[in-house]
């Protein structure tokens, strides 16, 4: 699996992607409860400084903290950072034996990362577009 305990750092993906219900959140939006570093820009995942900047992380709802991220629970390269890879990679809840890789901007192919992922789980990935509009690839075989 991976190199060991891992922390966020400044990665705030998880506050990004995900549909929190709990706090009405949709998905692919920015977690109102997060103070940012920098205004949003229209398509881009903007930085904090983490998870001491969200203003009811020790309150938190389950879905929050129940969530982790494929590279969070040890696989991947430090360098796979979700943040620094731009690519959030994470088991799906609806399809088994798949991971899901989701770009983190319009530019991103990942590819690479995809790869090391697929292989460290022995898991398809389901590569969807920027912001999740459509399922654009699948990367590798299933064991």
């Amino acid at each position: 699996m991976g190199d060991g305990v891992r922390d966020c750092g400044e990665c705030i993906a998880c506050c990004v992607y995900p549909r929190i219900t709990e706090l009405n959140k949709p998905g692919l939006t920015h977690c109102s409860h997060v103070t940012l570093l920098a205004p949003v820009k229209d398509g881009e995942m903007q930085l904090s400084s983490g998870c001491e900047n969200c203003t009811i992380y020790e309150n938190r709802p389950k879905t929050c903290r129940d969530y982790t991220c494929l590279w969070l629970a040890g696989y991947g390269r430090k360098s796979d950072r979700p943040d620094k890879s731009l690519m959030l990679i994470d088991n799906p809840n609806r399809v088994e034996n798949a991971i899901e890789c989701k770009p983190l901007s319009p530019e991103v192919n990942g590819e690479k990362v995809i790869r090391r992922f697929s292989r460290a789980t022995g898991k398809v990935a389901l590569v969807t577009s920027f912001k999740e509009t459509r399922l654009v690839r699948v990367v590798g075989k299933a064991v």
